[in-house]
């Protein structure tokens, strides 16, 4: 059964022959021939279904490597933008910032991951309203916002938002120009 579960059909089926003849050759009495065919059609469907387990095994190792080449590209993509951009969870959470975003805030690498989007932009009461409504309509719009960078200087940036669900949640993109 580990051979089948590891190597699927043919190891299983090696394994099945080679311990029938093994149990057949090392006892003393013979082994009634319904005792032989019920192990090895058992292991027979035991090693088809290795096979199906090593297959789709081998299938999802697939499909993980493509799923982080797809991530790595988005995640370079992504910070490489010359646009400073914010992802923002619908609570107002900053959950990841471009290095455009991160310099135009004077921060750190990673320093904006988890801080509050209103220490950096002065939300008004449209963000604040839409951010405390559930039901409310998703709009994507865009409207000058005054900001502060990590050193306290003063920004006046417009900001285009874009909304978008992830699950139950929303997930709102900024799009920044100072």
């Amino acid at each position: 059964l580990i051979c089948a579960g590891s190597g699927g059909l043919a190891p299983g089926c090696l394994a099945t022959l080679l311990s029938v003849y093994l149990i057949d050759n090392h006892y003393d009495h013979e082994l009634p021939r319904a005792n032989v065919a019920a192990i090895i059609v058992f292991s027979v469907i035991s090693s088809a279904g290795g096979e199906v387990i090593l297959q789709l095994r081998e299938r999802m190792q697939a499909e993980t490597w493509r799923l982080a080449q797809r991530e790595g590209f988005m995640r370079k993509f992504f910070h490489t933008l010359p646009a400073p951009v914010t992802i923002a969870s619908d609570d107002g959470v900053i959950l990841a910032a471009n290095i455009s975003a991160e310099q135009l805030f004077s921060a750190e690498r990673g320093s904006l991951n988890g801080r509050a989007l209103g220490d950096f932009i002065t939300l008004d009461s449209d963000f604040e309203r839409d951010a405390a409504d559930p039901h409310r309509q998703r709009q994507d719009f865009e409207r000058i916002v005054s900001g502060r960078a990590t050193d306290g200087s003063a920004l006046e940036l417009a900001v285009a938002r874009a909304e978008t669900l992830a699950g139950e949640r929303s997930i709102m993109s900024l799009y920044l120009r100072d």
